[in-house]
């Protein structure tokens, strides 16, 4: 079926927006305090969407491929 490409597809792009977020956690914030707490809000936000992203994947692949072998 379609489905391990669909789900090694979004793994891949889980895996290069990560690395991205990943390189990204030293680039410095803007100096002006209002646009750095900005900036450090949504460092926190992406990384929380992604981290909620990847369990929605990690919990469709166990729907697709593990619990079929269960039943």
């Amino acid at each position: 079926e379609q489905q391990a490409g669909v789900f090694g597809r979004a793994f891949a792009m889980l895996g290069v927006s990560g690395a991205m977020l990943w390189r990204a956690r030293r680039v410095p914030c803007p100096a002006d305090p209002r646009a750095a707490r900005a900036c450090v809000r949504l460092r926190r936000f992406s990384a929380g969407l992604w981290a909620g992203a990847l369990g929605c994947t990690l919990l469709g692949a166990m729907f697709a491929f593990v619990l079929p072998q269960l039943g």
